[in-house]
């Protein structure tokens, strides 16, 4: 139930606490939205944002004071230093109190302040520098590789420098030794005499190490181990030292090419070398018997550090390398591992050289032996000169006979040709023509004896026989010798000698002809006739074919007969055998004359897939001249 009352039936202190609790109630919210709310989220973001900063903060904190990498906080215009992490330290041997307050240039950190001012005006321009190589100054005055990259940043309001340093010197140095250990390369693979060889090897060693004297010794068949190259050695040190031997007492050079080493004692390497960075000082810590036993000749001309690295081929030692300087330490270790690291390469170098040098007197003693029986074969060689002459000759006897037995294979043919023509001719005018009258007379005869039945019954068997005689005798005529071939030329023979065989044998025959005109000279159309007659017949007989094709066409300056059946068909790898069988002699003979009239024959076939005969003759030149 609802119960509506109406403002005037209220109470007075109702109205005025209604009204003002209305008010209230409107305000507020309108308090809040535009007064609480914004002042609520204006103090979160800044909450937000202190504690973003107190992160970024903490986090360039922990980067700064962790990075392994030299880094500092400066001043631009005066290098005024402000903040160093233990990077720095760690590289300059300096502590923090040492350098904080203090300008890079009272504690003389940079090796040439140059660089430092190099460096500042580059980030003036840029703002910004990368990958900026400089020498640093250690606390304890060892010189130092460095790669600085440094940005401008605003400290209370004035510019400030962030660097970061990182030492390269080893990488420096292992770049430079790589590079030294390129060059003994180059050298070992360029150089393939000795005396050349060894000098560069020790004009690149002198440069490395920056050694006053160096040597190389190579051990001999006789045990000595003399100089065969050595750059800054005196001549009273080169005598007194050159003549030394395996058998030298007291020798440090043949302890070492012995490989008679002790690697308990400081001055062995692992390698087998024998350093020493102050003879002086070696010497002072030996006993008055070791003393007596030690060979001091280097020290006696002065020389404080010295080098012997022995020069190895596999477990061989060939010599040594010997480095000398009148200062002390000049020799670290990682100079050493180097110089080892060349003795290794003048090993397979030397190797080469001396393989090289006993090639050569091989060489040479071959050329003396050489030169001996080749005198010694000079009148052999006439001899042989001859016989290669006479056999030559013979050649070319035998070559001309071949071509006059082709020649006269050719001729033969043409003769036998001409005979046949000749032999059917006369059957035909003579003898064919002699039974055509008597068969003539025979008839009339019969027609005079008709009366009689006996007499005209032999009559018909006479005249029966001459018959079959007269069709004999014009076979024999196109057997020997066809006319179509002479009168209608070699297209329509082809196609006379194809219908023959089909009637004949029974084989099914196809010939095309592309209908252009293809003049040869008698020889070449009868030696193409007879040769289609001989595979045709081959075909008959071996190939098992139920068909075959004859296409003759022109070729540019040549005519072109192919033969090809759909046989059996053999492998062309047989085809010396076939040619040496006395079976085979019709194809042998049919290429014979092809190659006499300047053409050829060519055979493909394989097992089973038949068999293609291509012939080729040229066409007559007189003929084509003349338009025919």
């Amino acid at each position: 139930m609802i119960v509506i009352y109406h403002v005037s039936d209220l109470p007075a202190w109702f109205v005025v606490l209604f009204d003002s609790s209305m008010m209230v109630l409107i305000l507020f919210p309108m308090l809040y939205m535009f007064v609480f709310r914004p002042m609520v989220r204006h103090t979160n973001e800044r909450e937000k944002s202190e504690q973003a900063l107190y992160e970024s903060k903490q986090r360039y904190e922990t980067v700064f004071r962790t990075s392994p990498d030299a880094i500092t906080v400066s001043r631009l215009d005066d290098g005024l230093i402000i903040e160093v992490n233990e990077g720095f330290t760690a590289l300059s041997q300096y502590s923090e109190k040492e350098v904080i307050g203090r300008t890079s240039f009272d504690i003389g950190v940079w090796h040439d302040p140059q660089n430092r001012e190099e460096m500042v005006t580059r980030l003036q321009k840029d703002g910004y520098l990368k990958n900026f190589e400089a020498e640093f100054i250690r606390k304890d005055g060892v010189v130092i590789d460095v790669l600085l990259s440094a940005n401008v940043i605003m400290l209370n309001d004035e510019l400030h420098m962030l660097a970061v340093s990182r030492d390269i010197t080893q990488w420096k140095k292992a770049q430079k030794i790589l590079q030294v250990s390129h060059r003994f390369l180059q050298i070992s693979n360029r150089y393939k005499e000795m005396n050349p060889l060894l000098t560069k090897f020790i004009s690149v060693i002198k440069e490395m190490t920056n050694c006053s004297a160096v040597g190389i010794r190579i051990l001999d068949e006789d045990g000595k181990i003399p100089y065969q190259a050595f750059e800054g050695f005196s001549q009273q040190f080169y005598e007194s030292e050159n003549p030394k031997t395996l058998d030298s007492a007291n020798c440090m050079c043949a302890r070492v090419i012995l490989q008679k080493t002790d690697l308990h004692q400081p001055y062995f390497t692992e390698g087998g070398s024998f350093l020493v960075n102050s003879t002086t000082g070696f010497i002072e810590t030996l006993s008055n018997e070791q003393k007596a036993r030690i060979c001091s000749v280097c020290n006696m001309h002065g020389y404080e550090s010295v080098a012997l690295i022995p020069i190895y081929l596999g477990d061989k030692v060939l010599g040594l390398i010997q480095v000398v300087d009148p200062q002390e330490n000049m020799f670290s270790e990682r100079t050493i591992e180097t110089l080892e690291d060349a003795a290794l390469q003048l090993g397979i170098a030397l190797k080469r050289v001396r393989s090289e040098e006993a090639l050569k007197e091989s060489h040479q003693a071959l050329e003396r032996k050489v030169a001996v029986r080749t005198a010694m074969l000079a009148s052999a060689n006439e001899l042989l000169k001859l016989e290669i002459e006479e056999r030559k000759l013979s050649e070319k006897k035998l070559l001309k006979q071949q071509e006059k037995l082709r020649s006269l294979s050719s001729e033969l043919v043409l003769t036998e040709e001409r005979e046949r023509r000749r032999i059917a001719t006369d059957l035909h005018d003579r003898i064919g023509q002699t039974l055509a009258v008597t068969k003539i007379k025979l008839g009339e005869l019969r027609e005079a004896s008709a009366s009689s039945e006996a007499g005209a019954k032999a009559l018909d068997e006479i005249q029966q026989y001459i018959e079959e005689t007269i069709q004999d005798t014009r076979s024999l005529t196109f057997e020997l010798s066809t006319p179509v071939l002479y009168v209608l030329g070699l297209e329509a023979a082809l196609a006379w000698l194809a219908n023959q065989t089909r009637e004949k044998h029974g084989l099914q025959i196809e010939v095309k002809d592309d209908g252009k005109p293809k003049p040869l000279d008698n020889g070449c159309r009868v030696i193409a006739y007879q040769a289609a007659r001989e595979l045709l017949f081959n075909i008959v007989k071996h190939a098992q074919a139920k068909s075959a094709t004859v296409s003759i066409k022109k070729y540019d300056d040549a005519v072109r007969i192919d033969i090809e059946d759909n046989g059996i068909g053999f492998d062309t790898a047989e085809l010396d055998t076939i040619a040496s069988d006395p079976k085979g002699f019709g194809l042998f003979s049919i290429q014979e004359r092809f190659h006499a009239l300047g053409g050829r024959l060519e055979i493909h076939s394989e097992p089973g897939r038949g068999t293609l005969v291509s012939l080729m003759l040229p066409m007559d030149r007189h003929a084509q001249d003349s338009g025919d």
